[in-house]
């Protein structure tokens, strides 16, 4: 069987990973655990790993904030996902910077393992297009069967979910390329935030909720963008109506 990631799942809840743990086994992939963040930094000093699935609120002296700093600063490569309890919408002003992903609990299944399959594609590819420098001064990028999208000092790349600006690779999740993406190929037009969360691969907020988890995604974009809140350059407030993309 290929061996398709290394994963390190942290979670108190040691009830939900046998059966998790078992089905992505048998889908080729390795699975450590850990219910503190103790626990994982001991075996974070023997193992890297591919991907590292984080529960939002662990117990014990050392938080999830601070091992997801660790692994971070170790293993800068490791993709993280995060678990728990908050509605998404909380989730998203709660996650640090550099977080992958987040899925609710109770997770599906099925659910846990597109999010995982997803944000490994998304890392392959961003690895293969790192643009290599040759001898020559030239460099590489990945050959696409979609065309490129180039708007302003922003190039976008569909297929591999890959966004330069200024020949500079932007370091963005699935969700924030997706979001992202939106806006580029809009950017004739306002963007509702009822269209933003929509495009959103997971259970669709209540119509109460959906502007406070957009306005979540767009501050976490702007940062990535090194756009200022107060005064964006590239991702303007339209008072009422949404969200437009200026390049």
């Amino acid at each position: 069987m290929q061996l398709l990631a290394q994963i390190l799942i942290v979670d108190n809840d040691l009830a939900i990973q046998p059966s998790l743990i078992n089905e992505l086994y048998e889908r080729g992939f390795r699975v450590h655990t850990a219910e503190t963040a103790e626990q994982a930094l001991h075996i974070l000093e023997r193992q890297a790993f591919d991907i590292a699935i984080l529960d939002l609120n662990l117990s014990g002296k050392i938080g999830s904030r601070e091992l997801f700093q660790t692994i971070r600063e170790r293993s800068p490569q490791t993709i993280t996902i995060w678990t728990g309890h908050a509605p998404l919408d909380a989730a998203l002003l709660a996650l640090p910077d550099g977080a992958s992903d987040y899925v609710p609990k109770p997770a599906r299944l099925e659910q846990l393992i597109q999010v995982i399959q997803r944000n490994l594609d998304v890392h392959h590819h961003q690895a293969v297009s790192a643009q290599p420098e040759h001898a020559n001064g030239s460099t590489t990028r990945i050959e696409s069967e979609f065309p490129l999208v180039k708007v302003g000092e922003f190039v976008v790349d569909p297929l591999n979910s890959i966004v330069w600006r200024n020949e500079q690779q932007l370091p963005l999740s699935p969700s924030e390329f997706n979001t992202l993406n939106y806006l580029v190929s809009h950017a004739d037009r306002v963007v509702t935030a009822e269209e933003l969360a929509n495009i959103t691969e997971v259970a669709a907020p209540l119509d109460s909720k959906i502007g406070t988890m957009v306005r979540a995604k767009i501050k976490r974009l702007r940062r990535k963008l090194g756009d200022d809140a107060r005064h964006p350059r590239y991702i303007l407030n339209v008072r009422g109506q949404g969200y437009r993309f200026q390049p």
